[in-house]
């Protein structure tokens, strides 16, 4: 059963913050073995001309501090803003990610629930056969929102 966390996503993307609020915003482990990333901060992280290199690590390092204390790891990822565009524009970096989940954190993947996903995030699903096992695929959980009429 997943948490209801998606109450610690921000409802408006704070670009004011300074670079360490933005990572922390972007990535970071708030409880256990719970980790939540929002997109959105990701985007903001890469307008900035921040390296790939140095968000993926970022996000490694996250994932490591987290699994010192635990065998495996929740992740609640906030993909409202992405679009086709967007996943085109960062394909090289997701497939990279996949590529250090599969070598680095094979089988530490404990559920990855995302939140707020479009129709399009969803056709993306079969994309990721081709670079995911079925045992990871099977992990992933598309989140509905709750109604707030």
């Amino acid at each position: 059963m997943s948490l209801d966390i998606s109450h610690n996503f921000d409802s408006k993307v704070n670009k004011t913050l300074d670079l360490h609020g933005l990572f922390h915003k972007f990535c970071n482990n708030p409880h256990d073995n719970n980790i939540l990333i929002d997109i959105r901060y990701f985007k903001v992280l890469v307008s900035n001309n921040m390296p790939i290199e140095l968000i993926q690590d970022y996000f490694c390092n996250v994932l490591e501090k987290t699994l010192t204390t635990n065998t495996k790891y929740m992740i609640h990822a906030n993909v409202e803003s992405m679009s086709l565009f967007d996943f085109n524009k960062y394909q090289a970096f997701i497939l990279n990610i996949i590529s250090v989940f599969r070598n680095k954190f094979a089988n530490k993947l404990g559920q990855c629930y995302l939140y707020k996903t479009s129709s399009l995030f969803k056709i993306l699903h079969s994309f990721f056969k081709k670079f995911m096992t079925k045992e990871d695929l099977a992990c992933i959980i598309f989140v509905k929102e709750e109604s707030t009429e």
